[in-house]
């Protein structure tokens, strides 16, 4: 491989790592969802709440990439705002922003500028208003291009969210 090529590679790998954003996710099942609820041919998202102060285009992005994600999903005939067989209330309980030019000025190091989300998401029977279920999901960011965007944490928390629903409430095969 001549000198070029190598240069090449050396600055794709460099700004792959320095572009992408270093995040984790975890999910908890505060009360799990009867192994009978499902499946749900169709599922609402109602619009997100939050108990912590937040950005305010924060909850409705969180609620359209859910739907978003969901659909994706293939595991549901609809997914919608306003009516389902399983609504899936969202609240933000817990919030930090953390420090993006920390992040990016350690670079990850130890938990320096962390940004941290939390949502609690709880399954709703829309017939009977019957709680079926209840999760908590968080997302974190601690590195990325720039000191990495909270989207990341985000993302990941409503990814947990994702899971779990196609997981509980999904087309069996």
């Amino acid at each position: 491989m001549d000198g070029k090529k190598i240069m090449l590679a050396a600055a794709l790998l460099g700004l792959a790592m320095t572009t992408s954003g270093c995040g984790a996710s975890r999910m908890t099942v505060i009360r799990p969802v009867p192994e009978n609820a499902g499946p749900a041919a169709a599922i609402q998202v109602n619009q997100v709440e939050t108990t912590v102060p937040t950005p305010q285009n924060l909850p409705g992005e969180i609620q359209f990439i859910l739907m978003e994600q969901l659909r994706k999903s293939g595991a549901f005939d609809t997914v919608s705002s306003e009516r389902g067989i399983i609504a899936l209330n969202v609240t933000v309980v817990s919030f930090d922003a953390g420090s993006q030019m920390e992040r990016w000025f350690w670079g990850g190091l130890g938990n320096a500028g962390e940004g941290d989300l939390q949502l609690e998401t709880a399954f709703i029977d829309s017939e009977s208003g019957q709680e079926l279920g209840k999760i908590r999901s968080q997302g974190t960011i601690t590195s990325g291009a720039f000191g990495g965007s909270i989207d990341i944490a985000y993302k990941n928390a409503v990814k947990q969210i994702v899971e779990y629903t196609v997981l509980k409430f999904g087309k069996r095969h």
